[in-house]
């Protein structure tokens, strides 16, 4: 498991750190230190956990984590402690306890020997599984997420990706490692709760080799050119909720503001007070104070229990009372407004908008310009700004601007369940100093329409097309804009949907990371863009959590990623259409990436795109996840500075990366170029044009299963390119070969006839 802090040396390959756990009865007392065997050659593998986290320090076991209502915690083990040993065995490193606590089976007792303040003490523990240390992911335990006619459909065809695929396993004889994959992936998914889980993610991973064509079939459901209501019903449907067909208002004929404006408006409150009913008031104000704590703690640490026991059951508490928020109604709210989204509608409501007496009465606070309308209404103001520059700096509910460079300053207070900003021109300024702002949605639904302009959107969190417990939408319809934020913006999704949808121009997209299109738990979150030459940054905030010097985090463009332990992740699109050449940067875990039950996917149609991004980039899967790459033509670069890149797969997941066309670059770090390794299935398939692949490890490998040891299975790691003249750095792949390799590589480059 990828450890997420330079003081968590816990490392195996990769860097990953291993959660324990275990279920406790304890004695402690102070007694000299019994005679210890040395560790032994083999062990078995039962997968037990006890819930510790150590590092090795003067061949101790030094305590740095006890996860929160664990055997361990039961135990009475406390951070600080120093394990000598367990079970009579001496232990010198963490993959020692590991290993040892692993063979365990679950409800088998464990007895730890620790150091504690210069007395040597004895606790005695019994062992339990994952499905039982991660006990908030089965309290709404149902068999399997629902499949759907989508997945039927899946399972019932071949498209081309699938077909070549398995033409070259049975080719290869290979087949039975592919369904021992399966097998072993199958088991895997049993061994954690199924809460929040969703379908898309749950079927990929049984039938990993459909990965390449179902991820096609989602990304076009999501396709540029689309109403805001077709992309509202695409996400209800890939988090598993049947939203009945709705109308979007766009038919009304409505010639007045408030049937234009304040109908739909009231409409979806309505819908906002469905989804949240059944949660108390206080419920629902700890529900809207513990989400900017969560967030905060998810992007400095990434784990949820790294700060104190008050500070974990603060979290755990907010997720449950996420879980019990109805986001069916949420989406049902976020239709009553999409048609506003329209240019009829816009149209009309510019042209009424136009007919407005100029007001002269009372302005709310810290509002300047000149404004056709100003109402105090039961959610708060609706105000109509002329074509002049104005300035909105405060809580709105309905705002509508004609035109001007107006600068609007966190206009969503962060306890409204609804807002609506329409500008229909001039280059704008929109500032998110709080979270919840600039078509970000805290516990409600915030929709975001800039018609036109070149604009520039700054924020901190949950901002620009973001949402927890809620949807939120910025349209931008036209123009060149900038897209500035910290952290968990632009594109995501929490319980809820957080979308992004530019239609046009040349744009940056820049943040620290956790964003452009991350779906977290139970969420969808969509950063779409419909043309231009844009540049995507996710980088240079928050040093890599592997300590790599002058690495950073990512954790965006494509990244579906879950609260490990906590809440399995949702699905994570960036889409980018037209022929543009985009530019993506970013740092560790990005560019079409799953971690911990997500589905990441970066699509882009076409362009002479440059990928450049560290670890686990370009197509890849960590932790029981999903991550794709799809690019259909140009002449491409990909660039991973460190490892697992460009089709490269971790520990029960499955990544790939598609290229259709163009004459491409690959450059990559270890286990790379379709590699795998502890039980993944990594997978390139580069269609056509003359290629350049080099990496230090790679193109068709299968690594070590020795993480988790004992699913007993393999790896699948598939290097597959259809034509043109191409380059490897690793001297036995060459043109027109093809063969299988150990723990099980399968490589075919195929050359084209004339």
């Amino acid at each position: 498991m990828p450890h997420q802090r330079t003081s968590l040396p816990l490392t195996i390959t990769l860097g990953c750190r291993i959660c324990l756990g275990v279920l406790l009865a304890t004695a402690a007392s102070s007694q000299s230190l019994p005679s210890l065997r040395s560790f032994p050659d083999d062990l078995p593998s039962h997968f037990g956990v006890i819930g510790v986290r150590a590092h090795a320090v003067d061949e101790t076991l030094h305590v740095s984590k006890v996860r929160r209502h664990s055997p361990a915690e039961r135990s009475g083990l406390r951070v600080g402690d120093r394990i000598i040993g367990a079970s009579h065995v001496r232990l010198t490193d963490a993959d020692q306890l590991s290993r040892l606590v692993q063979s365990m089976p679950p409800g088998d007792s464990l007895l730890l020997h620790i150091q504690r303040h210069g007395a040597t003490l004895d606790l005695t523990c019994q062992v339990t599984d994952r499905r039982h240390l991660y006990f908030l992911m089965m309290e709404e335990e149902q068999s399997r997420p629902p499949l759907s006619a989508r997945h039927r459909n899946w399972n019932d065809t071949q498209q081309a990706a699938e077909t070549g695929g398995r033409q070259l396993v049975e080719r290869q004889q290979a087949g039975g490692t592919v369904d021992t994959l399966a097998r072993a992936f199958a088991v895997e998914l049993s061994n954690y709760g199924t809460d929040g889980r969703l379908a898309d993610i749950d079927f990929l991973l049984r039938q990993p080799l459909k990965a390449a064509d179902a991820v096609r079939d989602i990304s076009h459901s999501f396709r540029p050119g689309l109403p805001l209501s077709d992309y509202i019903h695409s996400a209800a449907s890939h988090l598993d909720i049947e939203l009945v067909q709705m109308q979007d208002g766009s038919a009304r004929q409505e010639t007045d503001l408030n049937g234009l404006l304040l109908y739909p408006f009231q409409t979806a409150i309505g819908h906002v007070e469905s989804a949240f009913a059944g949660l108390s008031e206080t419920e629902r104000i700890e529900l809207r104070e513990g989400i900017e704590p969560l967030l905060r703690r998810f992007d400095s640490t990434l784990y949820l229990d790294e700060g104190d026991s008050a500070e974990t059951d603060a979290h755990t508490n907010t997720l449950r009372l996420a879980k019990r928020v109805d986001v069916a109604h949420l989406l049902r709210a976020s239709l009553t407004l999409s048609s506003l989204t329209q240019g009829s509608i816009l149209e009309r409501i510019d042209a009424t908008a136009r007919d407005l007496t100029r007001v002269t009465g009372k302005l709310p606070p810290n509002f300047k310009g000149d404004f056709l309308h100003v109402e105090q209404t039961q959610w708060g103001w609706f105000i109509v700004g002329d074509t002049t520059a104005n300035t909105y700096a405060g809580p709105a509910a309905i705002i509508v601007d004609l035109g001007g460079d107006d600068t609007y300053f966190a206009s969503t207070s962060v306890d409204a369940p609804g807002s609506v900003i329409i500008d229909l021109g001039g280059n704008d300024h929109y500032i998110g100093n709080r979270p919840g702002s600039v078509g970000g949605a805290l516990a409600g639904v915030a929709l975001l329409v800039d018609r036109a302009g070149d604009d520039t959107y700054s924020g901190d969190l949950l901002t620009q097309g973001a949402a927890f417990c809620g949807v939120g939408v910025l349209w931008d319809a036209d123009g060149d804009d900038t897209y500035l934020a910290q952290h968990n913006a632009q594109g995501i999704g929490f319980f809820g949907v957080g979308l992004l949808v530019d239609i046009a121009g040349h744009d940056l997209f820049s943040l620290g990371q956790f964003g452009q299109g991350l779906g977290g738990a139970h969420g969808v979150g969509l950063l779409l863009d419909g043309g231009g030459w844009d540049r995507y940054v996710a980088d240079l905030k928050t040093p890599s959590s592997y300590g790599t010097p002058d690495v950073y985090n990512g954790w965006s463009q494509g990244i579906g990623v879950g609260f490990r332990g906590f809440a399995p992740g949702g699905l994570g699109l960036l889409v980018a259409s037209g022929d543009g050449d985009d530019t993506y940067q970013a740092g560790d875990f990005s560019q079409g990436t799953g971690y911990f039950f997500g589905l990441g996917i970066l699509a882009d149609s076409g362009g002479d795109d440059h990928y450049s991004g560290a670890r686990y980039a370009q197509g890849a899967a960590a932790h029981q996840a999903v991550g794709v790459l799809l690019d259909d033509s140009g002449d491409d670069i990909y660039h991973g500075s460190v490892a697992a890149n460009q089709g490269a797969a971790w520990d029960a997941s499955v990544a790939v990366l598609v290229d259709l066309a163009g004459n491409d670059r690959y450059q990559g770090g270890g286990l790379s170029q379709g590699a795998s390794a502890m039980n993944g299935v990594g997978w390139l398939y580069d269609r056509g044009g003359n290629d350049s692949y080099q990496t230090p490890s790679g193109q068709a490998d299968g690594g070590s299963t020795r993480y988790w040891g004992g699913r007993g299975a393999l790896n699948l790691g598939l290097l597959m390119d259809e034509g043109g003249r191409d380059d490897y750095s690793r001297p036995d792949r060459m043109d027109g070969a093809e063969f299988r390799g150990s723990r099980v590589g399968l490589f075919l480059d195929a050359v084209s006839t004339p």
